[in-house]
């Protein structure tokens, strides 16, 4: 997980693999999770995403390729499982995909 902190609210790549470290983590920082405003995940595996119900202010941006993953379309390396959690409406309804290709707007 990477926290942009020089953002007024700060930005977060990716939310951790648990709760527990992102909220520590915030404390020290002296920010709180539900004062982030936007979210990028690089992709969607566990370690990824863990902290993401901590951010429920914040919009989620996730790439089309990583989309495909999560509504089934495209399977996972190796067969990994899906993660349910990204696929529920509450987290959906705010989530936006951005095209990573050449191009495309």
């Amino acid at each position: 997980m990477f926290v942009y902190t020089a953002a007024d609210p700060p930005i977060c790549f990716d939310t951790g693999i648990s709760e527990q470290p992102v909220k520590r983590g915030f404390d020290a920082l002296g920010f709180k999770p539900e004062h982030v405003k936007y979210v990028f995940l690089t992709h969607t595996d566990r370690d990824h995403i863990g902290g993401l119900d901590l951010f429920k202010n914040a919009d989620v941006y996730l790439s089309i390729d990583e989309e495909q993953m999560i509504n089934r379309t495209t399977p996972r390396f190796l067969g990994f499982v899906y993660i349910d959690r990204l696929r529920s409406p509450t987290r959906c309804s705010k989530t936006e995909t951005l095209s990573m290709r050449e191009g495309q707007k």
